[in-house]
């Protein structure tokens, strides 16, 4: 069985072989790629969720500039929506529905194909693959400090805790609910009067939002995944106050984590 690593491994392997190779031969490595996603869970957990409730068309036609006559693409400036979107824009052409060739021409190569895709290559799956590999990187470290916090509970709970008590069911109407509603608010404020850039920002309200509105649907795998992007998105701003331990302590004694 693959572990994690190899996964992510494997799939920037692919990603390095699609960016190297002729224009006549992009649909079959596309089709490597789309298929080997398909057969990791990582990796479908990963797109999937960022790519749920994406606008595809709305954010690719914003990708698409003119400036004096000259035609040129651009990536969104949020690493999550690059992700999405490059991953639903691959979708889309081993589906057949979108071309190649209805980019090309905003990569500056002329009429000549092969300098366009090799354009396209650096400036659209390079940046893709690099995405990609930090994302899942930090997703695969935030599981395995979640599943050593786990195990530490657990053996915790066999010398300390009264086993006969019974955990409070998880709702609305819970005090664990409330609690994580107000942690969420907390780190909000303490995200807004930080010293963050307002991308930055946005993208860390992003996720937050994303990660409340899956603890309303009480679905154990959505708000496992959701925590885990707001938490691998929030770890690096060292400097912001947050309260992801305490969250995850409710979340592992809910067994949501």
């Amino acid at each position: 069985m693959k572990t994690r690593e190899e996964s992510l491994n494997n799939f920037c392997n692919l990603i390095d072989n699609l960016a190297s190779t002729k224009y006549l031969l992009v649909s079959s490595k596309i089709f490597d790629v789309i298929t080997y996603v398909n057969s990791s869970k990582l990796l479908t957990d990963m797109f999937e969720y960022f790519s749920n409730g994406f606008n595809f068309e709305e954010v690719l036609t914003k990708c698409f500039c003119m400036e004096d006559g000259n035609r040129f693409f651009v990536l969104p400036s949020s690493n999550t929506d690059a992700i999405a979107l490059i991953y639903l824009l691959l979708k889309e052409m081993n589906n057949k529905r979108l071309q190649l060739t209805d980019l090309l021409d905003f990569f500056d190569g002329g009429k000549n194909y092969e300098i366009s895709y090799s354009n396209f290559a650096k400036d659209v799956l390079v940046p893709f693959k690099s995405y990609v590999y930090q994302i899942g990187m930090q997703i695969i470290n935030s599981t395995k400090d979640c599943e050593t916090e786990v195990e530490t509970k657990s053996q915790e709970e066999v010398t300390f805790v009264n086993t006969s008590e019974v955990k409070e069911p998880f709702n609305e109407n819970s005090s664990d609910y409330a609690t994580l509603r107000r942690l969420l608010d907390l780190d909000r404020l303490s995200i807004i009067q930080s010293r963050l850039s307002d991308a930055d920002k946005e993208e860390l309200e992003y996720v937050l939002k994303l990660f409340e509105d899956e603890l309303k649907g009480f679905c154990q795998e959505k708000i496992k995944l959701s925590y885990l992007a707001y938490y691998y998105c929030m770890r690096p701003f060292k400097k912001v106050k947050n309260n992801l331990r305490e969250i995850a302590e409710i979340l592992i004694r809910q067994q949501l984590l």
